[in-house]
């Protein structure tokens, strides 16, 4: 389905571990013998990140931070957590790059890092998709400098609403 609408994506930890036939027996792991082929050769073709050109500047999409899919960035990290970061750190270190955005901790979030020199680093989250979390998704307007947040509800019947969430404000 991504394929067929063209959705700009990046490879994550899972598609990783499906194309390496890693961790195979973890709940909801797909194997790669009940895929299409051609399903398989688009997750092959997925890069680690995408830098794309936007209204306020480059932003680098990536799965975790930067080209590490496992790395963690929560909103609570401080201190150690970000010293010990160093996926951030290289990203802090290309002043050219103004906004980022990754997942993996399916933890929404807007933040922003301060360089020595420069402007900071913005960092978004949209949160997750998946159903074992609050599932929902993000809607970031750059031109307005906003995040709008949507959850997934469950309605009777077990279809899925939409539900409008907070907005946050793009430093």
């Amino acid at each position: 389905m991504l394929a067929a609408h063209r959705v700009l994506a990046v490879r994550g930890n899972h598609d990783r571990w499906l194309l390496g036939d890693e961790l195979r027996g973890l709940t909801y792991a797909h194997q790669a013998v009940d895929l299409a082929p051609a399903t398989l050769a688009y997750l092959s073709a997925l890069p680690a990140t995408r830098r794309l050109a936007t209204v306020r500047g480059d932003l680098l999409l990536g799965h975790g931070v930067g080209d590490d899919d496992m790395v963690r960035l929560r909103p609570h990290h401080t201190g150690y957590d970000l010293e010990a970061n160093f996926a951030l750190g290289d990203l802090l270190a290309d002043p050219s790059l103004p906004l980022a955005a990754g997942g993996h901790t399916h933890q929404r979030m807007v933040r922003a890092f301060a360089r020595p020199v420069g402007l900071p680093l913005v960092f978004i989250n949209p949160g997750t998709l998946h159903p074992d979390h609050d599932s929902g998704f993000a809607v970031v307007d750059l031109e307005r400098g906003q995040v709008a947040y949507h959850d997934l509800v469950e309605q009777a019947g077990g279809s899925l609403a939409v539900q409008a969430a907070e907005v946050e404000p793009l430093p």
